[in-house]
């Protein structure tokens, strides 16, 4: 007899940290209206006990680049872009940064990348896994966050799970697109009547574009 495998499941949450940030450099970039944070793509805590992380970010660079600069936290950085880019930061991480990826590291789950960034400063994340390892990490809620489900059900490695690859400004752009009907044929549509109500420019429309197909397009090898 063959024994019954148990289904892949998924949660998506928001988690809110009491406190207001998970981190001092999460609250200087909060304090700051022209930094946007939009994701994380990748964290790693180093042999050294410090903790690296990869984000998105958009606005004003110069700004972030001084935050990052002038933070006793960070220990070293680099960051690319100009009106949107991505920032590599190496930090010294607090308690509730090693309680977190402890039980990430302790649980059955995988976090899906990315991480966003909510409006209010929360992080929305994507678990994959099966039922009993949600049971069990629910179970081990840190003290000083907030934790509110938004999703539950079966997991299914369908186009979803593709475009959960965005970043959430990709993912604004591609629903501008499709709505203004870049993609039908002939197209209806032109990268400046994109650009215009999302207050960004052509160009950047353009490249935005060229990612997400990169992104999608790329994962199904020809």
């Amino acid at each position: 007899m063959v024994s019954e495998h148990p289904a892949m499941r998924h949660v998506t949450i928001t988690m809110r940290p009491t406190s207001g940030y998970f981190h001092p450099v999460d609250r200087q970039l909060a304090d700051a209206p022209d930094v946007t944070r939009e994701a994380i793509h990748h964290f790693e805590l180093l042999d050294d006990g410090t903790l690296a992380l990869l984000a998105s970010v958009r606005g004003n660079m110069k700004r972030y680049r001084d935050i990052l600069a002038a933070s006793p936290e960070v220990i070293e950085f680099a960051v690319a872009g100009t009106h949107e880019g991505v920032g590599y930061s190496q930090v010294e991480p607090n308690e509730l940064n090693l309680h977190l990826i402890e039980q990430q590291r302790s649980s059955e789950f995988i976090v899906q990348m990315p991480v966003e960034y909510t409006s209010d400063g929360g992080q929305r994340i994507t678990m994959i896994g099966t039922a009993g390892s949600f049971v069990d990490a629910s179970a081990d809620s840190p003290q000083g966050v907030d934790v509110e489900i938004e999703e539950i059900g079966e997991y299914h490695p369908t186009m979803n799970h593709l475009f959960a690859r965005l970043t959430a400004r990709q993912r604004e752009v591609l629903e501008k697109a499709i709505e203004a009907g870049y993609y039908e044929n002939p197209r209806r549509t032109t990268h400046e009547e994109i650009a215009e109500p999302l207050d960004i420019t052509p160009g950047s429309v353009g490249q935005h574009l060229r990612n997400i197909e990169a992104t999608v397009f790329g994962q199904y090898p020809l």
